[in-house]
Order: structure tokens, then sequence, then C-alpha cells
């Protein structure tokens, strides 16, 4: 449902934009306004689309209201400017450095798993170990395996492995809900979420999940070897600073136990391994 203020004409506009923004921050005009150091009367102009506002301001707006690279570029062409940042490929050549580092920090953190996903979940790099996880839980070539969604959520992956998957799934969803809880999440994320959502035992546990406002500490994930059981926990990495759209929206996960008994039951395993 649009606000009482947007209309279907008004909000692809640079106002309607801005306003819906706003809102998701929970800024008054007021609030904004001292914010961004302009006067509430100018910015309700810029939001009725009475003021046009100069390049400048878009980005003091957007710094303000920590809008992400991709949403700001919205915002610039909704005024008729080019987009600021750039949107590179992960494979080419000016992301060359950045897929340099991703790699180093994925292979120094073995033996255990650890892999680098884009905003919809899909894995764009992974350590020897995260591969190796996958291949001996997962069915060889399965299709699904290399979107972290797909894999947790879809039966016929690694969901049958997670002991805890109710409690696992419902934490990914409340994540994922933060994701599309903004005005324009991200387009394949929203159509991942729709097609694990008609997987069994998902709606259920997504309709009492997506609460954007609740955080936990860490994914909780109790994955069964045989007849053994290995608790992980995970920590999120992203890139500070970032002047890129696709380099912003990068996420690294690198997976730890999460007590005592797990990792000594994973040394065993790595141990074999290497042998």
């Amino acid at each position: 449902m649009l606000r009482s203020k947007e209309t279907a004409e008004t909000r692809g506009t640079f106002g309607g934009l801005l306003r819906r923004w706003r809102h998701h921050r929970g800024f008054s005009q007021l609030d904004l306004a001292h914010q961004a150091e302009l006067s509430p009367r100018h910015l309700s102009f810029l939001e009725n689309g009475r003021a046009n506002p100069s390049r400048a301001m878009i980005v003091k707006l957007s710094e303000t209201l920590t809008v992400p690279l991709r949403e700001r570029n919205r915002l610039l062409l909704s005024a008729g400017y080019a987009p600021g940042y750039s949107e590179s490929s992960v494979d080419g050549p000016e992301m060359a450095q950045v897929r340099a580092a991703i790699d180093a920090l994925l292979e120094r953190h073995a033996p255990y798993p650890a892999y680098a996903m884009d905003g919809a979940w899909n894995v764009i790099a992974a350590n020897r170990w995260h591969r190796m996880l996958v291949e001996l839980l997962v069915p060889r070539e399965s299709e699904g395996a290399g979107n972290i969604l797909k894999l947790v959520f879809d039966p016929r992956l690694l969901r049958p492995h997670i002991e805890n998957w109710d409690d696992c799934a419902t934490v990914i969803l409340r994540r994922v809900a933060r994701q599309l809880s903004a005005p324009h999440p991200h387009p394949e994320l929203e159509k991942i979420f729709a097609e694990i959502r008609g997987l069994p035992g998902v709606a259920p546990l997504a309709a009492g999940a997506l609460d954007p406002g609740r955080s936990d500490l860490f994914i909780p994930i109790a994955l069964r070897f045989g007849d053994r059981v290995v608790r992980w926990m995970t920590t999120v990495l992203t890139f500070g600073a970032a002047i890129d759209v696709t380099l912003e929206e990068l996420v690294v996960e690198c997976v730890f136990p999460a007590d005592a008994e797990s990792e000594a039951i994973y040394a065993a395993f790595a141990a074999s391994v290497r042998k």
C-alpha cells in the first residue's frame, strides 16, 4: 500500500523516493532537515516536487539517510542526473585487487569454511573447506547449491543435515527481512525469497520471523556429519567506505566452531582430510 502522500505517479519521482527513504529511516521532515542542514520548508518543497535538488544536495541527503549506493544512483537518476556510483563486475579487471583480497581472506580462514556472497546471497568465492563440506553433504552438481538461501532452505540440499533447521532458518529469514524492508530491495533477492517461501515448511516460519527490528548475535547452525553434530557460528565482514555498488553489497562470511566439543570434532575431521 502506498503512503497517504504518495501516488503511483509520484513514487518514482525524486520527491517520492526521498519521502520513502525518510519514512524508512524513521525521520520526520524536521529531523531530516536539521541533520542535513537545510530548512524544513525547502525539504518539503523537494518532496512535493516544488523544488529541484542539486547533485550535492542529493548526496548530502543520501548520506544523512545512509541510503545504499544502488539506491543513491536511483535518486540521482530520478532527479535527472547521471549515476554517481559504478556497478562493477566481480570478475572484471577493476575488481582484481578486491578479488585477491577476498581470496586471501578466505584461504587464511582454513581449515574452517568461508565464502563471499553478493546482495542476493549468491556465492561468488569460497575456500576449499566450504566447497568440500558442500560436496560432502549435497548431491554433486545440485541446482541451487551456489546460493546460500537455496542451500539452507531447499530440502534437497543442505537442509536435511541441519539439526536445528527451524531456529537457523528463522534467524536467516530475519536477516533477509531487513534487506527486503528497504524501499527498493535487491530485485534478485526478492525473486529468490519468493522461491524459498514456497518450499515446504518455510511460509509458517517466514510469517513469524519477518521482524526487521529484531537482531541476533549470530546464526546458530548445528550440522550433522554422520553420527556427529558440529555447531557453528558465523561472522559477517563487509568492505568499509565502498564507492562501488557491487563492492558495497559484497559480504564475507567466516564460519567458526561454536563450542569446544564442535571444535574437537571438526579438528579430527580436518586432520583426516589433510592426510
